[in-house]
């Protein structure tokens, strides 16, 4: 399942649904990269939705990680071997994703927090699939080109220690760092740190995107997250 969002400027978007999550193909020009892979090996769908978007297809530039849980990396090695896409990650996620690790986050609200015990104890604290290096690592921030601009990747933790955002245009792409399934209820079911989840939300709200899409469900605001943002820390 795919959807064209929107059109800005040079830049085009499409969101794609791979499994249970989100994955996004951003194109300027001839360029394309791609945040997350979503659950499962999808890498033929993805390409055939790159070489839709652009004029005269010459693979995936950039695949980046949002953060190295098994529904949303399930593409990413196949679209390098593939499409020859350089895999950028944040280094905390990096030895998880060499090793094939997903550890269950800790749960946020009571139906999590059992799903999140039941799962360390079925999976013993992971969720496995096929390893990979990534290329680039980054510690705070990164600045990649892309199409005459800069994709620039933030360091977003909380839903997990490595968690990125990936910057491009107008837009940012936040992967779990938030949710948007239920109308304006944005905070993920799973975080490992909820002050730092917090933290990270006034971080992209800061950087002002004009709209921000989400690992699972449809984009928001920032004046949503802001309203939420003032929602959670408000007694």
């Amino acid at each position: 399942m795919m959807s064209v969002i929107q059109s800005v400027y040079k830049l085009n978007v499409r969101q794609l649904f791979l499994g249970n999550s989100n994955a996004f193909l951003i194109s300027s020009g001839n360029e394309v990269v791609l945040v997350d892979g979503g659950l499962g090996d999808r890498s033929r769908l993805i390409i055939d939705a790159a070489k839709e978007m652009v004029p005269d297809f010459r693979g995936i530039k950039f695949a980046f990680v949002t953060h190295a849980h098994y529904d949303h990396v399930g593409s990413i090695d196949s679209i390098r071997n593939l499409a020859g896409a350089s895999v950028i990650a944040h280094e905390y996620e990096a030895e998880k994703l060499e090793a094939g690790e997903s550890p269950v986050p800790k749960g946020t609200m009571w139906f999590s927090r059992q799903i999140s015990w039941l799962g360390c104890v079925l999976f013993r604290n992971c969720i496995r699939f096929n390893g990979f290096v990534p290329d680039l690592t980054f510690k705070q921030s990164l600045e990649l080109p892309f199409a005459g601009d800069l994709i620039r990747c933030h360091h977003i933790p909380g839903h997990t220690k490595g968690s990125m955002g990936v910057e491009i245009g107008p837009w940012f792409f936040a992967g779990d760092t938030l949710f948007h399934l239920l109308p304006e209820r944005v905070f993920p079911p799973f975080a490992d740190d909820t002050l730092e989840l917090l933290r990270s939300w006034e971080k992209i709200i800061m950087i002002g995107s004009k709209k921000i899409f989400p690992g699972h469900g449809r984009a928001i605001s920032a004046r949503l997250l802001q309203y939420c943002l003032h929602r959670a820390m408000t007694p």
